[in-house]
């Protein structure tokens, strides 16, 4: 119902309110563009751009399930400086032992 309003309306023109299943709409059209074609070196930067970005989202997705698909083992001592370096020395005591938590 919105295209079909949309593309009979002049220049200038605002239309009744339009229901779609969004809701209602009241269009106003400003300006009409005749569709054309666009030369490739029209759009080459904008293509470039937006296929960065996908290989860069593509990338940190990949690097990411790598991550979390790796079965990782700890020792005890790595996990101690771990706790060390996230929580502080203060944190386990002199035998090494982490205080157990209420």
């Amino acid at each position: 119902p919105f295209e079909d309003v949309a593309f009979t309306m002049q220049e200038g023109e605002i239309s009744a309110p339009v229901k779609t299943v969004y809701g209602y709409h009241i269009i106003r059209l400003d300006a009409f563009m005749a569709p054309r074609k666009m030369e490739f070196e029209e759009v080459k930067t904008r293509l470039i751009e937006t296929e960065r970005k996908q290989h860069e989202q593509r990338v940190r997705r990949e690097y990411l399930e790598t991550l979390t698909g790796q079965d990782v083992k700890m020792t005890e001592e790595a996990l101690l400086e771990v706790i060390k370096t996230q929580f502080g020395e203060d944190y386990v005591d002199s035998s090494g032992d982490v205080p157990e938590t209420e």
